[in-house]
């Protein structure tokens, strides 16, 4: 299971560092301080939509799935 960093780092990676077409070191060491600072000014408390009769619906098809169904025994 992932951490909340790892999973930073992969959305700092993946929004922020791609496509590498940086025309300097300094515009590469720049964007991530310039895209926390971004977010830090559009940031928004969320609610979760996910809640325990979600989790109890999800759980109860997986309690329905038949091993090797898709070839795997």
């Amino acid at each position: 299971m992932s951490s909340e960093v790892e999973i930073w780092f992969f959305v700092v990676q993946r929004n922020v560092l791609m496509p590498s077409d940086f025309s300097s070191l300094t515009r590469l060491r720049d964007r991530p301080l310039r895209s926390r600072e971004y977010c830090k000014q559009v940031a928004q408390p969320f609610q979760w939509k996910f809640n325990r009769q979600g989790l109890n619906r999800l759980t109860g098809k997986l309690s329905d799935y038949e091993v090797g169904r898709c070839g795997v025994a």
